[in-house]
């Protein structure tokens, strides 16, 4: 996965497209911006939170965007984003 970086304003932006409700639900207020944003295709992109839980962000044909945010820690962000070694 190839990893851009993102700044705290890009993270504002994001929640203020997807609404103050659909930012709480993701924890956009906790995304860690030091680990950068994931890039997962064309149209979709993952951000982390500082205890390691991935963010998805889709954008749709119609220019929106739909979040979700994982429950557990991304065992991905350990192996491509600390460098950390997946079995």
């Amino acid at each position: 996965m190839k990893i851009e970086p993102i700044t705290r304003s890009q993270v504002k932006m994001i929640a203020g497209i997807i609404g103050n409700i659909g930012a709480m639900i993701c924890n956009l207020g906790d995304v860690d911006v030091s680990k950068g944003a994931g890039v997962l295709g064309p149209q979709e992109k993952c951000l982390w939170t500082k205890d390691g839980r991935r963010i998805t962000i889709t954008m749709t044909n119609d220019g929106g965007l739909i979040a979700s945010c994982a429950k557990k820690p991304d065992p991905e962000l350990a192996a491509e984003v600390e460098g950390r070694v997946s079995e």
